[in-house]
């Protein structure tokens, strides 16, 4: 399995996959995992990362993330590794819709929206909806596309990943399933129990995430040929360009681009100073690098995003 080393990466195979990520990599599971199954967790890779010039970091985060998704996972480093990802996984899961599109928007409204803009709203999130073409509840579709744009489509236009989990094929299939199967998790329980039977017996960390009699009893069994192999290569890897001076930090940029936007977002009454005050103190206290957690950094996104969304109104 290889692929190309050139400063754009075209992907031709599967190629350098890193090792395995999430909860798997750290605690008592991950070693005895490791040592059952001869898998080399946390080794260091084979091209060695340098870090990402920081305001190429920001430009790639402004044009992906804000207005998208909130919370600010800053761009660090780049190796040029694969990475194996769980993500599109939560798409699969159970969600739980007991209220209908316009009772959720009335009961998250504010005081500074009367009943015609909260109305409005409604029927414009109502014809967004209908605009999907699915047989699944369309909130369901949105959700999916949400989820895989902002958790998975982060990471894969940052670097190249290879996510099973993501395949059209199984979002449907999953979807096909009755509600108590999604509940208790059946799909997960087919994917393991066909294909890595072995490590579906071994325990979790929980008594009460393994899989029991009902799994194996409502198990959907598959002939999963090993010569067969299906997948799409959609883009190309390419090479962020590296840090230049030494003493310009991750976060620099965001700070200058708070600093530009802080007074507009104020003063259009979009922003309250003390929200404002508050988010200047946060991005104060990180280390230079990157929030503590990239939640801790949605008061800055917000902030910016008032500020660049008041500029264009005055155009």
């Amino acid at each position: 399995m290889a692929a190309s080393t050139s400063k754009t990466n075209t992907v031709t195979a599967l190629g350098r996959v890193t090792p395995l990520y999430g909860a798997l990599l750290t605690g008592p599971i991950a070693q005895n995992l490791s040592k059952k199954y001869d898998l080399q967790v946390n080794r260091a890779p084979e091209r060695r990362p340098y870090a990402v010039d920081p305001q190429y970091a920001y430009k790639f985060w402004r044009e992906n993330d804000l207005g998208v998704y909130s919370p600010i996972y800053t761009f660090i480093s780049h190796s040029g590794e694969i990475a194996l990802s769980g993500a599109a996984g939560g798409a699969h899961r159970s969600v739980y819709l007991k209220q209908t599109v316009a009772e959720q928007i009335r009961s998250a409204r504010s005081k500074w929206h009367d009943d015609d803009e909260v109305e409005n709203i409604i029927k414009k999130a109502e014809k967004t909806l209908l605009s999907h073409k699915d047989h699944t509840d369309p909130r369901l579709t949105h959700f999916r596309l949400f989820r895989n744009r902002a958790h998975g489509g982060r990471n894969a236009l940052r670097t190249v990943s290879i996510a099973p989990l993501g395949s059209k094929k199984l979002r449907r299939a999953s979807s096909l399933l009755p509600s108590y199967h999604l509940d208790r998790a059946q799909f997960y329980a087919d994917v393991m129990l066909n294909l890595a039977p072995d490590l579906a017996m071994e325990p979790y960390d929980s008594a009460k995430k393994g899989w029991d009699d009902r799994h194996r009893r409502d198990l959907t069994k598959l002939y999963v040929s090993s010569s067969r192999y299906e997948g799409k290569v959609y883009g190309e890897m390419v090479d962020p360009p590296p840090q230049r001076f030494a003493k310009r930090s991750n976060l620099d940029p965001f700070f200058d681009a708070f600093q530009v936007a802080r007074g507009a977002a104020v003063d259009s009454g979009w922003l309250s100073r003390q929200y404002v005050e508050d988010a200047e103190k946060v991005l104060s206290e990180t280390d230079g690098k990157s929030f503590r957690h990239a939640v801790d950094g949605v008061p800055v996104s917000v902030a910016i995003l008032a500020g660049q969304a008041y500029f264009l109104t005055r155009r």
